[in-house]
C-alpha cells in the first residue's frame, strides 16, 4: 500500500512537470531564416550616426545657400543683357525715325538757295543728342553718355525724349555702380505722367536695393511692379527675385 502510494505520487509530479514545460519556440517563436539577429547598435555608434546626420542637414543648408546666391548673380547679369538690349532696341528706334525722316524729306535746294550751317558750328538736336548719348551707353562711355542726357534734360524738360533721358541717366548710374544716384534718378521717372518707362524703371529700383544690400526695400519695389504693372514684360522677372530673396532669408545672410 505505500509502495503504490508512493509511485502514484511520483507519477502525479513528473505529470505535472512536463504539462506545465514549455520549449524555446513556444517561448520565443520559430528561428528566422538567415541566421541570428544584428546585436542592437551600441549608445556610441548610434551618436556618431546623429552627429554625423546634423553635418549632413549644415553642409546641405550650406550649398543651398551658395546656390541662392549664385542664382542671385545670375539675375543681376540677366538684367545687365537685358539692359544692353532695350540700349540697342532705343537705337534701331532712332534709325528707323531717321529713315521716316527721309522718306519724307523734301526736295533739295536750288543751288541759289541757303545752305544750312555746318554740322560743326550749328547747335545739336534733342533727337540727335539722344542718339549720339545712346551710342556713347552701349560703347560703356557711360560719362559721356550721361553728360548728354543731362543735356537734354537741360534742353527739354517736358518734349518726347524727355523721360527716356531721365531714365538711361539712371542707368548710367547704375553701369557705373552708383546705386544712391541711380535711385534718385530712376525715382524722378514717375515724374513724368505719359511716360512709358515707368515698369523699368520700377524694375531697377528694386535692383538698386538689391545691389545696397537692402533686399527688405527691393521685395517692397518688385512686389509694386508685379501689383501696379501686371502686364510688364518684367512680371516674370521680378517674381524670381522675390523667390529668390525669400529663399536667401531663410537659410540665412
Amino acid at each position: 500500500m505505500k509502495r503504490s502510494t508512493l509511485l502514484l505520487a511520483l507519477y502525479l509530479i513528473v505529470l505535472a512537470f512536463y504539462g506545465c514545460a514549455t520549449t524555446r519556440y513556444d517561448e520565443y517563436g520559430p528561428p528566422i531564416e538567415g541566421g541570428p539577429l544584428p546585436s542592437l547598435q551600441s549608445t556610441g555608434e548610434r551618436s556618431a550616426q546623429k552627429d554625423r546626420l546634423v553635418e549632413l542637414e549644415s553642409y546641405i543648408t550650406q550649398l543651398e545657400a551658395e546656390l541662392s546666391s549664385r542664382l542671385s548673380g545670375l539675375e543681376m547679369a540677366n538684367s545687365d543683357i537685358s539692359t544692353q538690349l532695350l540700349s540697342l532696341a532705343e537705337q534701331l528706334e532712332s534709325i528707323r525715325r531717321k529713315l521716316d525722316a527721309l522718306d519724307n524729306k523734301p526736295a533739295p535746294l536750288s543751288p541759289q538757295a541757303k545752305q544750312p550751317a555746318p554740322a560743326s558750328i550749328r547747335e545739336i538736336g534733342v533727337e540727335e543728342l539722344y542718339d549720339r548719348s545712346m551710342q556713347y551707353y552701349s560703347t560703356r562711355s557711360y560719362l559721356e553718355a550721361r553728360d548728354g542726357f543731362h543735356k537734354i534734360l537741360e534742353m527739354d524738360t517736358s518734349g518726347d525724349l524727355a523721360d527716356n533721358a531721365q531714365y538711361w541717366l539712371g542707368e548710367c548710374e547704375y553701369a557705373k555702380r552708383d546705386f544712391q544716384a541711380a535711385l534718385a534718378a530712376f525715382q524722378k521717372v514717375f515724374l513724368f505722367a505719359k511716360t512709358e518707362k515707368d515698369d523699368d524703371a520700377q524694375l531697377k529700383l528694386g535692383l538698386c536695393y538689391l545691389q545696397t544690400g537692402d533686399r527688405e526695400s527691393a521685395m517692397i519695389e518688385f512686389k509694386r511692379l508685379v501689383v501696379d504693372y501686371p502686364e510688364s514684360e518684367y512680371v516674370g522677372r521680378a517674381e524670381e527675385l522675390l523667390v529668390s530673396i525669400r529663399d536667401q532669408g531663410s537659410t540665412g545672410p
